[in-house]
């Protein structure tokens, strides 16, 4: 037992020590609250960027990698679990095979115990998420199909573009306060910023997202 405290106590292991602490830590906290379907996660994607319609485009690239980590389908903090404790396992197993293999070389082997270490974390990342967000309803606080929210208001916990983007409807007595993952119709050309009232106007069963439009005092 000594040994392999001494062992983790290297440098080399702090950089995977730490990212796996945080996610255990995060996985707690979630269990205290309740789960993580039922976290309040707002998505701010653009981070209070002012963007017009005509620089959407330089959006693209970023907005897209998030879509694809599933950013916007499942809650963020799940997103992050996954890569901090993928990425701490796999660095940490890694390190533990060059130690056994290499001896006293086995320092040499710490670049490469990093490299695989980011690409398992985001391979991971990215099938966990998509599992979690296929097997998550729209809506996890509700027993209602996705098709029901069409036709009601809400209002946009974060920027929403032809992307990714979050909005909340308010509470009704058979159904609590609800955030939905949301993108622009196709003919909306003006990104919608947050805190502002949109329409749901349709469910996409594709991407399992509705789209929306703003309303005409918003407009």
């Amino acid at each position: 037992m000594r040994e392999l405290l001494s062992w983790l106590a290297g440098w080399q292991n702090w950089i995977f020590l730490l990212p796996l602490g945080m996610a255990m830590a995060m996985v707690l906290v979630d269990m205290a609250l309740g789960g993580i379907a039922d976290l309040d996660v707002d998505v701010d994607v653009d981070a209070d960027v002012d963007v017009d319609a005509d620089v959407d485009t330089d959006l693209d690239a970023p907005v897209g990698l998030l879509a694809w980590f599933g950013v916007g389908k499942i809650p963020v903090t799940l997103l992050m679990e996954i890569f901090a404790m993928s990425f701490g396992a796999t660095g940490l197993i890694a390190n533990a095979l060059a130690a056994d293999y290499l001896g006293d070389a086995h320092l040499l082997a710490f670049p490469f115990s990093l490299a695989l270490a980011a690409v398992v974390s985001t391979a991971s990342t990215r099938l966990l998420g998509g599992i979690v967000a296929d097997l998550m309803p729209a809506n996890a606080s509700t027993a209602k199909r996705p098709e029901d929210f069409v036709g009601q208001l809400g209002v946009t916990t974060s920027p929403v573009n032809h992307r990714i983007g979050q909005i909340r409807l308010p509470a009704t007595p058979d159904c609590p306060s609800t955030v939905l993952s949301a993108r622009l119709e196709r003919e909306i050309a003006t990104i919608i910023p947050r805190g502002m009232e949109v329409l749901i106007v349709r469910y996409d069963t594709n991407d399992r997202v509705y789209a929306v439009v703003p309303t005409p005092t918003e407009v």
